[in-house]
């Protein structure tokens, strides 16, 4: 699973994360809420390539995790 905008409410991430953890679920990463999003989607652009900020460094580690599961299996 993979929880977007995380920060914005700190005590349904973390019911979240304790639910999956109860069904046996990972949490592979956590997407900061971050205005980057919106102006990467208005032009048109990925957002790794538009910003470097938290949410772009989120996504790339997420993207890292992937990698490792899909290559472990």
């Amino acid at each position: 699973m993979i929880i977007n905008k995380y920060d914005l409410s700190h005590r349904k991430s973390f019911e979240m994360e304790k639910y999956c953890d109860s069904k046996g679920v990972e949490v592979i990463g956590k997407i900061p809420f971050d205005r980057d999003v919106v102006k990467s989607i208005a032009q048109g652009v990925p957002l790794v390539e538009f910003s470097s900020g938290p949410a772009a460094k989120a996504l790339e580690d997420i993207a890292g995790r992937l990698i490792d599961i899909c290559t472990l299996q």
